[in-house]
C-alpha cells in the first residue's frame, strides 16, 4: 500500500530532523558546561559549593538529556512497527 510507504518515508524524515536537531542541542549543551566551568575555574571568589552545585546542574541536565532521547528513540521504534506492515515500496 503506498500510504504505508509514504508514512514510512514521513517517520524517517522526522527521525533524520529530530536526531539533526538532538545533535546540535547536545552540542550547545556542552559547549556552555565548558564555558560555564572556565568561568568557574577562574572566578576565585567563588565558593566551592557553587562549583559542584554547577557540576550537579550540569549532569542532570546530561542525564535528562538522554533519558528524553531514549524516550523518542522508543517512540519512533514503535511507530515504524506499527507502520511497518505496509510500508512496502509501491511497484511501478
Amino acid at each position: 500500500m503506498e500510504t504505508g510507504w509514504m508514512a514510512k518515508q514521513l517517520l524517517d524524515l522526522q527521525k533524520t530532523a529530530f536526531d539533526h536537531a538532538y545533535e546540535t542541542m547536545t552540542r550547545l549543551q556542552q559547549h556552555g558546561e565548558h564555558l560555564t566551568g572556565t568561568l568557574c575555574r577562574q572566578a576565585a571568589w567563588l565558593p566551592e559549593d557553587s562549583h559542584r552545585m554547577m557540576e550537579d546542574w550540569n549532569a542532570a541536565c546530561k542525564k535528562g538529556r538522554l533519558e528524553w532521547k531514549s524516550a523518542m528513540d522508543d517512540q519512533f521504534d514503535r511507530v515504524r512497527d506499527i507502520i511497518g506492515a505496509s510500508a512496502t515500496k509501491p511497484e511501478k
